[in-house]
């Protein structure tokens, strides 16, 4: 992991620039901030106007969403409704505010800027993700810090979670980017693309994979998965949970695929955070 931690030194050295932007859908407040290779990555956040918890809930999105899809703000009206403070980014790339860095490779998102560390496509997504941690921090320095996401949202709640002290508790659905080469030869999701592939760097598994994380997460954490997804599979949630050391633990819903357990799900999540928020201190 020598090479996620030289590329986070890289990025203590380029000025946060952080900005308040413009209004954003359900009376949330826009920011930009900067990051990697001068990328400006854009953000909402959304304050509660319910007994406030004094708690920032983190909601990294999916694949292909922003923060201003249907989905992601029926997820934001949730967490207001219980009192939380939400966060979000907007991916490169990906429809929202935030541009790409560079064209995305024709053979496959997850091939964009492969095969150089600094200059691919998650080892720059992982650098927006850990700074919007800091700028949780700069609004509100005293909110505790919870890291939610589903998919590639998961990934994202992971490896903030993992890698910054200031994360309390993890929230990952379905979590994508764990077990890598099981991902490539089993699932249908983006990183199949590298079986076009006949080496693999070791940076992949080293420090994209978030298996190689698991050891470093010494907070709460919630994992879910539907026992019949194809995109993320079980066996790679599985594989994360069994070498997870902390307070960890992994609801199954059979018959679910790629999601759609959210409603039942969603009440899971505030019992695990009532009864654990304090343990991630």
């Amino acid at each position: 992991m020598k090479m996620i931690h030289k590329l986070l030194d890289q990025m203590s050295l380029i000025p946060i620039n952080f900005q308040y932007t413009d209004p954003q859908p359900l009376s949330g407040q826009g920011f930009c901030f900067q990051s990697m290779m001068q990328q400006t990555v854009y953000g909402t956040y959304w304050k509660t106007k319910e007994s406030s918890k004094q708690t920032w809930l983190v909601l990294f999105h999916g694949l292909g969403a922003h923060t201003r899809t249907d989905g992601y703000l029926d997820f934001v009206k949730k967490w207001l409704q219980q009192g939380y403070d939400v966060i979000g980014i907007d991916v490169r790339g990906q429809g929202g505010r935030t541009q790409n860095h560079r064209q995305i490779d024709p053979k496959g998102l997850y091939l964009t800027g492969y095969p150089k560390f600094e200059e691919y496509y998650y080892s720059l997504i992982y650098m927006d993700s850990y700074r919007l941690i800091d700028i949780c921090q700069i609004i509100e320095p005293q909110h505790k810090i919870i890291a939610n996401g589903g998919s590639q949202g998961g990934a994202l709640a992971l490896f903030v979670g993992a890698m910054h002290h200031n994360v309390q508790m993890i929230l990952a659905d379905m979590p994508s980017n764990t077990d890598i080469p099981y991902l490539i030869t089993h699932s249908k999701g983006g990183f199949q693309a590298f079986l076009s592939h006949d080496h693999l760097e070791p940076w992949l598994l080293e420090d994209i994979d978030l298996l190689s994380y698991a050891h470093l997460i010494q907070k709460p954490i919630l994992l879910a998965s539907g026992s019949i997804d194809d995109i993320c599979p079980l066996k790679t949630c599985e594989s994360l949970y069994q070498k997870l050391s902390t307070k960890k633990s992994m609801i199954v819903y059979h018959g679910f695929g790629h999601g759609g357990y959210d409603d039942m799900h969603f009440p899971k999540k505030l019992k695990f955070i009532e009864e654990h928020i304090n343990e991630g201190q």
